[in-house]
């Protein structure tokens, strides 16, 4: 497979061995794929990417043990890549971009109606994956020894049929009404089970995005042509972006944290992480506008609430007409990219801000090894240039 991450921040964070292990689960995983959608799927997955979503989970696991990755966590983090991927081919489908990661996007390679089936085959199947692991965290609550733990998961390998054996103090087969799993194992498993633990907070991850989405979508130039009643909340301050940014790309790596972690304790790292994140992305668009002379005005078209825009609209609310307009004039796309352009030095004030926030985060955390989590900052803030 491909090396989907630049190599030069895998190494830096010193992550060469699990990238490693995830890449294998993914090319396993593409391999095994119903041969009428695996072109689909390898269109989408074989391709360059920051990768800092997985890389984010690593990291997190690290800064409190030296014990390696555990295999449960390597499939907990191809399951949030997975779920990214279905977020971009989304954005790539409503935003018409033709092109991702160095490559054409799926939908103008198929159409956009089989790029939703596969973000939904891919979804179902990041839950399933999370499931298959069920059997084992079965067993690893039953507190059996080794050896026992190893005759009971060759007893319950046929997964295929959904049979889950589990056992209670005595060693002692036990089985529910529902023929999976004893009630006092189901009962521990609400409570701390791993896998609960991994799908209640891709299902929170999930929510949040879609939530996120729809206001984004209906605060974009489109709710204008809505009657008064039912026009949405429109967003154009400092504040606004900091919610967009939070419950957009901070609420994934706010989610990535905590599993990496495995304490909820890590969300406010993540979430100031992943705004970071977000901020420098929409500060290295503009720049790389100015450097193309102005080029690559596809967030100003599509009225897109960026970190300079944003402060551009809060220092000059005049601009808020023109940003509103649908379709924009030359004059109109080339008054709101000059002054967002001009907001560059505020919006790298306000990174640095952010970014200062995520390292005072990790360094109250009292974590073991927070230099984990500030070579992560180290990491993102760089994006913006």
């Amino acid at each position: 497979m491909p090396t989907i991450a630049p190599i030069e921040v895998i190494r830096h964070l010193g992550r060469e061995k699990e990238v490693e292990r995830l890449e294998a689960r993914i090319e396993a995983w593409l391999n095994s794929a119903d041969p009428a959608i695996r072109a689909m799927l390898d269109q989408q997955f074989h391709g360059l990417s920051k990768f800092f979503r997985p890389l984010t989970v690593f990291g997190c696991h690290f800064s409190q043990t030296r014990e390696p990755v555990p295999d449960r966590m390597i499939v907990t983090a191809q399951a949030v890549e997975m779920i990214h991927n279905v977020t971009l081919i989304i954005d790539d489908i409503v935003d018409h971009s033709d092109e991702r990661r160095g490559k054409p996007t799926l939908h103008p390679v198929y159409d956009s109606l089989t790029a939703y089936m596969v973000s939904g085959f891919i979804v179902a199947d990041a839950y399933d994956l999370l499931a298959q692991t069920m059997s084992d965290e079965f067993i690893d609550l039953a507190g059996l020894d080794a050896e026992t733990q190893r005759r009971r998961r060759e007893a319950v390998a046929d997964r295929a049929h959904g049979i889950v054996e589990a056992v209670d103090r005595d060693g002692r087969s036990q089985l529910d009404q529902g023929g999976l799993v004893s009630a006092a194992v189901r009962q521990s498993l609400n409570n701390t089970g791993p896998v609960r633990f991994d799908m209640r907070l891709i299902s929170e991850l999930m929510k949040r995005l879609a939530v996120a989405e729809c206001v984004q979508w209906d605060s974009r130039k489109g709710g204008a042509l809505r009657p008064r009643e039912r026009r949405p909340r429109v967003l154009f301050g400092l504040a606004d972006w900091h919610y967009l940014a939070r419950e957009d790309t901070g609420c994934m790596f706010e989610i990535c944290a905590v599993l990496g972690a495995r304490s909820q304790k890590f969300r406010r790292f993540g979430r100031l992480l992943g705004m970071l994140y977000h901020g420098c992305d929409d500060v290295a668009d503009v720049k790389q506008s100015v450097r193309l002379g102005g080029g690559g005005d596809e967030d100003v078209r599509d009225g897109i609430l960026t970190l300079p825009a944003a402060l551009a609209l809060q220092h000059d609310p005049s601009l808020i007409e023109i940003f509103r307009k649908d379709p924009l004039d030359e004059n109109d796309t080339h008054t709101l990219t000059a002054a967002f352009q001009a907001q560059l030095g505020r919006a790298d004030a306000e990174l640095d801000r952010i970014q200062a926030q995520a390292i005072d985060e990790a360094e109250t955390l009292g974590v073991p090894y927070a230099d984990e989590l500030l070579r992560l900052v180290e990491q993102v803030r760089p994006l913006s240039v």
